[in-house]
């Protein structure tokens, strides 16, 4: 059994008690029925009723009841001579007076120890869930309390540092200084560094040293003076201080180091960023224009804005007029703008430049800069109208065609019909187009070329691999046979069918036509832009178009029943294992390598072959188009490199706002410890918390996945438990969270933020006072229709009945009032059970 002190020092009180009561009863008995006088040694019986009535309060009221009882009684039974009863009534009576006198004073003292004790308790409970180390020192410099966090900090075990000279904390150059500054201490009882916050250093167990904030008060308890001192450990900070340094550097060697031509102005205009790649393109020295707002001299022979000025007056109007046509908002980066323009002024002949632009803001949302980088893109402008022509002559050549070809959706709806379609089959492209394949097809066929269809989905086959015999049926409904060739191909995710129909009805005619498409193929294949090669069994060139000269640089004459030569030697194998699949498979393949050139430099390319069958279905050889796809390639890899730069700079751009903010927080937090009015105590301490939750919003959009959004829900969790540890809310004060999962960008998740904390600051200061128990409450849903409703307050003593919050001197809610006009929306307050305000709005949007 475990041994209760307090029980067993109850017991000792309860005998003590019974031997007080025992004597007193018997000197009344020995004076009344004894010595037979009437008055007797009373003043005895004030000692068990003070200790009575001390110990046990009102239940000690019991004792002087039973005494006086007990002196009543005595004297009526015994022969008390000629004293008076009344006498003895008057002593009841004082009896009764002292015991209630002393109950009443010492429940007051029980009170006030509880108080202290809970006083002290929720001090410590503070104390311990701190995460700054917490320590308390005597005059001696010795270690007399502490919680947990500061051995953590310091690597020591309670044990280790329990009783010990806090000396053991800090290193030796530091210690004969703190040894004077004690000595002065003890002689004028008061600390050198006593209401002051200083950076220094600590030594953990291991030896090795820390950098840690320290703030200092000393105090007095029964005679003796103490130092409290709360130790930070601002080793992340001072990382974050030099990686922030780090950081701008590195975004300045990003800009200059850049391939991409990019130059950066401020809100006036004038250029701070000219990289390297700008220099090389426009044959003008980052010296010649920094600091100056010449940068249209690069572009343009007259004076006029480039695109970033027009973004730093927030002119939308003056991009439409200067690049009306040529532009286009940006879909990745916002308040950015895309454009593409033919600039005469670059190179000898002109260059045509793909360029883009994007307001700089600040942290409130306000235009501080503007950055503009531009891509020569005069090549791909080239190559692009090379394209068209192309693109034009092929089609030229498919209406020209002899052969039906025809084209449908993946419904079977026609959506082609070229002119010898029309001739075959007596239908207009307008009577056609728009009707179903099987308008051309004989009824008995269509479920036979339905399951066609189907194999050409599921086999993957495509154009020329799968030629079928089969019948058409006219416009006038006489049949005639075909000879069909079908290919699939996709746009835009759908599946769409071409055909090459070929009237067959005579053999010989067909022979001729067969002849004649072979010409006309020998004569796509010239002109087409692609390179197209073939080969046959042996590997042999025989074919070489002239795009295939223009790519390789090998004429045709060279490479004529040779050998493939723009296979490199660390390539053949992979190339053989290629043709393997490809007379294996059956099918397209299709591939992205890299081949020589005949200067021996390297391009990127993409194939398509396939095999190439005789009459009999025997292969003959494979055919291959080959497009160069090195700038396309170059494109990809600089656009992809674009994007992780400016994800890069973002995230910098949310590291460096918080951490700006929380310098603010910090110097306002310095700043506070020298301020003695508690009013203007409670502005700073508002300021903070303000400072806060607007930190905390770049906080979580840099710890965001993505960049321009935050999980507002953790958000609202995060910011709570903040302003509960910072006004060391206690228990009595309950909240309530019910928050949907809702994404806010920042300039919705700032003002609503700033929002919850006046409102939840405000109910914690005033809504609870002495104490009182209640409850805070924040809802926070959106419909269907994009709107927002906030829901939050307390059910306590609610606002004053004369107090118009949308006109009040009070800071919290000129802000609340003007933060819901930021948003566009509407407040309410409900004064029943408490304050309750309601909020609605919709995200916000910014204004051009």
């Amino acid at each position: 059994m475990r041994f209760n002190p307090k029980d067993q020092t109850e017991k000792y009180k309860i005998v003590f008690m019974a031997i007080l009561l025992a004597i007193s009863c018997y000197l009344t008995y020995y004076f009344h029925f004894v010595l037979h006088v009437g008055i007797i040694f009373s003043h005895f019986f004030y000692i068990p009723i003070i200790l009575a009535t001390f110990w046990w309060k009102r239940k000690g009221l019991v004792v002087p009841i039973f005494l006086s009882v007990v002196l009543i009684l005595t004297h009526l039974f015994s022969d008390s001579g000629d004293h008076l009863l009344e006498e003895d009534y008057i002593r009841s009576f004082m009896f009764m007076v002292v015991g209630v006198v002393v109950t009443f004073l010492s429940e007051r003292i029980q009170k006030t120890e509880n108080r202290l004790i809970e006083s002290a308790r929720k001090f410590w409970s503070v104390a311990e869930s701190a995460i700054d180390g917490i320590i308390t020192t005597d005059t001696n410099g010795n270690i007399v309390q502490f919680n947990k966090s500061l051995p953590d900090m310091f690597g020591y075990t309670e044990e280790e540092i329990q009783g010990e000279p806090v000396s053991i904390l800090m290193p030796e150059r530091y210690v004969n200084t703190f040894q004077k500054r004690l000595k002065q201490f003890r002689s004028t009882g008061e600390h050198f560094y006593a209401g002051k916050t200083f950076e220094s250093h600590g030594l953990r167990k291991d030896g090795s040293e820390f950098p840690f904030e320290i703030s200092i008060a000393t105090w007095r308890s029964k005679g003796n003076t103490f130092t409290t001192s709360i130790i930070r450990d601002v080793t992340e900070r001072k990382k974050a201080e030099v990686a922030l340094k780090d950081s701008e550097q590195r975004s300045k060697a990003i800009i200059y180091g850049s391939p991409i031509p990019t130059f950066v102005i401020d809100k006036d205009h004038n250029i701070i960023y000219w990289n390297n790649a700008l220099e090389k393109s426009t044959k003008i020295k980052a010296k010649d224009v920094l600091g100056t707002d010449k940068q249209w001299k690069a572009f343009y022979s007259k004076e006029r804005p480039c695109m970033a000025d027009l973004l730093v007056d927030g002119d939308v109007r003056g991009v439409d007029h200067w690049y009306a046509g040529k532009y286009r908002e940006s879909k990745v980066v916002p308040d950015a703008y895309e454009a593409t323009d033919f600039f005469p002024k670059l190179g000898r002949e002109g260059k045509w430049m793909y360029f883009t632009a994007a307001a700089i803001r600040d942290s409130n949302g306000n235009v501080v800069g503007a950055v503009e980088t531009l891509e020569d893109i005069t090549e791909r402008k080239r190559a692009e109208e090379a394209l068209q022509k192309s693109e034009e002559s092929f089609r030229s050549v498919v209406e020209t065609a002899r052969d039906a070809i025809i084209s449908a959706d993946s419904r079977r709806k026609i959506i082609f019909w070229n002119q010898a379609a029309e001739a075959i089959f007596g239908y207009s492209a307008d009577d056609i187009i728009g009707k179903s394949l099987t308008t051309i097809i004989p009824e008995r066929l269509h479920k036979r070329h339905e399951r066609g269809i189907k194999k050409v989905i599921s086999q993957g086959r495509s154009y020329m691999e799968t030629v079928i015999e089969s019948n058409g049926i006219r416009k006038d409904g006489s049949e005639i046979p075909l000879e069909i060739s079908v290919a699939k191909w996709k746009s835009g995710g759908e599946i769409f069918f071409t055909a090459i129909m070929r009237d067959i009805t005579e053999r010989k005619e067909a022979e001729q036509a067969l002849r004649e498409s072979e010409e006309e193929f020998r004569t796509l294949v010239q002109a087409a832009p692609l390179a197209i090669i073939a080969l046959d069994l042996r590997g042999n060139v025989n074919i070489w178009n002239p795009a295939a000269e223009q790519i390789f640089g090998w004429r045709e004459r060279d490479v004529f029943g040779h050998p493939l030569p723009t296979v490199p030697a660390d390539g053949l194998p992979r190339f053989q294992e290629f043709l393997k699949r490809l007379l294996k498979e059956k099918k397209v393949l299709d591939k992205e390598t890299y081949a020589q050139k005949r200067d021996g430099s390297f391009i990127d390319i993409s194939i398509s072959a396939a095999a190439i069958y005789d009459a009999q279905g025997n292969v003959k050889g494979t055919l291959a188009v080959i497009a160069d796809i090195t700038d396309r390639k170059r494109t990809q890899d600089q656009i992809k490199a674009s994007l992780e730069e400016k994800e890069v700079l973002l995230r910098e751009i949310h590291h460096r706002v918080k951490n700006n903010l929380q310098i603010i927080y910090s110097l306002l937090s310095l700043q506070s410890a020298y301020i003695k009015d508690k009013y203007d105590l409670g502005i700073f301490k508002e300021s903070q918390n303000r400072v806060k939750s607007m930190a905390m919003i770049h906080e979580k959009l840099y710890q965001s996945e993505d960049f321009a959004r935050i999980k507002f829900a953790d958000y609202i969790r995060s910011l709570v438990s903040e302003l509960f540890a910072s006004y060391g809310v206690g228990p009595n004060i309950k909240i309530n969270i019910k928050v949907e999962d809702i994404l806010f960008d920042i300039t919705s998740a700032i003002p609503c933020g700033l929002i919850i904390n006046e409102i939840l600051t405000n109910s914690i200061k005033h809504a609870f006072p002495e104490g009182i128990e209640g409850r805070i409450f924040i809802d926070l849903h959106s419909d269907d229709k994009g709107k927002f409703t906030l829901i939050m307050g307390d059910n306590g003593v609610g606002l004053p009945e004369d107090l118009d919050f949308r006109n009040t001197d009070t800071l919290g809610f000129q802000l609340v009032n003007n933060l819901v006009k930021q948003l566009d929306g509407t407040i309410q307050l409900d004064r029943k059970g408490g304050t309750t305000f309601k909020i609605e709005f919709r995200e916000y949007k910014e204004k051009s």
